[in-house]
């Protein structure tokens, strides 16, 4: 096939890997046409990635071919169109790219995909089961459902071949003996309580910068990555509607791989976003960058809106220590720090489903989820226990702390 590059400049892509997108349509064996689509940071890469897929669908046509493909080479592939279609960021390659190197590589690398069977996942979830890693075990069959299916729309021929169909395999379940407890919801009077209590630490503490970093937790719902690679520019006001409304730009986030910590892009796609919050989270952060330009080192140097005191990214260590420190002396019960994006998550539901506003969308797109399933089965399911309760304002009700 002659191999001319139609590549164009795609104006949405989020993700430089996606700057170029070729695209042309193919016959494959069984007369039906289907279109092939190269993501690239180059005009080149895109055609090259273009064809690349056009080799392997044209050879996969091939029962000698198909006899051939391993189970590595199919999660290989994935990986590669998930990470340049979707956009995956650095930190959920890698993260991925360890699940499968660590838990599926051994056993089903070099296996022919035709030859797997659900009871060889089944060896593998049971030793993470064993282990009592039950969420580990769910992420990484929820992983290979999701190629599975891939392979469905990419191979169809392939797939109607294999043993290994998603339905055969088996659910998860943590028996009720080994099941952690859930951290609880703290109240609103508990939220009041332990904003309150760090914000005395924070008039008396020059440097005390978890009192910022946790009313954005609390009152914003970011991800502590995003919390720390937040940036001067990111604080900005927008008119909406005939009211003015503070909002934070999520572009960036500090993440860590290998034990090492370096500004990367967010999550995922969804995790871009401008998130509303509060004229009272506004000031506060405001206020703190005041304190920032007056008091700490290099505050020229620096665009985090909280950085250290020598202007550098903040340590989620000493977050948390600071964190643990007030929850033991105000005596609340303990929750770590991501899961105060649930706790305002489910104060937010209650507020919406109050207002009779309620949509899972409306959560998802705040938390930066792509999938609303998470809003519904999670936060949903938090607030039937206290669908009755009245919610006042969260946010703004916040601004009687003291």
């Amino acid at each position: 096939m002659a191999r001319k590059s139609t590549a164009r400049l795609w104006k949405n892509a989020k993700n430089p890997n996606q700057k170029w997108r070729d695209r042309i349509y193919i016959t494959l064996a069984d007369g039906s046409s289907k279109e092939v689509v190269g993501y690239g940071a180059t005009k080149k890469a895109a055609t090259d990635a273009l064809y690349a897929k056009v080799d392997v669908l044209l050879g996969m046509d091939s029962p000698k071919v198909r006899s051939q493909y391993t189970f590595g080479q199919m999660m290989e592939e994935f990986q590669e169109r998930e990470r340049i279609v979707k956009g995956w960021a650095k930190t959920t390659e890698f993260n991925y790219r360890r699940y499968y190197t660590t838990h599926l590589q051994p056993v089903l690398e070099d296996k022919v995909l035709l030859e797997v069977t659900a009871d060889d996942m089944r060896l593998i979830i049971s030793g993470l089961l064993e282990r009592g890693d039950v969420a580990m075990a769910k992420i990484v069959q929820s992983f290979v459902k999701r190629a599975l299916y891939w392979l469905k729309d990419a191979y169809p021929e392939l797939y109607a071949d294999m043993m290994l169909k998603p339905e055969q395999l088996p659910p998860i379940r943590a028996a009720k003996a080994d099941a952690k407890p859930e951290p609880p919801i703290w109240t609103e009077d508990q939220v009041r309580v332990f904003l309150g209590h760090m914000r005395k630490l924070y008039a008396k503490r020059m440097f005390y910068a978890a009192y910022p970093f946790f009313n954005v937790a609390l009152m914003a719902g970011l991800r502590t990555g995003e919390i720390l690679g937040l940036e001067r520019q990111n604080l900005v006001s927008k008119q909406v509607g005939n009211k003015h409304i503070w909002h934070l730009q999520v572009r960036q986030q500090y993440a860590t791989i290998g034990g090492r910590s370096f500004r990367a892009a967010p999550k995922s796609r969804a995790g871009i976003r401008d998130v509303p919050i509060a004229d009272t989270l506004a000031h506060v952060l405001q206020a703190h960058m005041e304190r920032v330009d007056t008091h700490y080192v290099n505050a020229q140097a620096t665009s985090l809106i909280i950085p250290t005191k020598k202007g550098k990214q903040q340590s989620l260590t000493s977050m948390r220590d600071a964190k643990n420190a007030v929850i033991e002396e105000l005596g609340l019960p303990m929750v770590h720090t991501h899961h105060m994006r649930k706790i305002f998550a489910t104060h937010l539901t209650k507020r919406l489903i109050k207002q009779g506003t309620y949509n899972p969308k409306i959560v998802a797109k705040i938390l930066g989820h792509a999938n609303t399933k998470v809003a519904l089965q999670v936060y949903t399911q938090i607030i039937d226990e206290d669908f009755s309760s009245a919610l006042v304002d969260f946010a703004e009700d916040l601004e009687s702390i003291g």
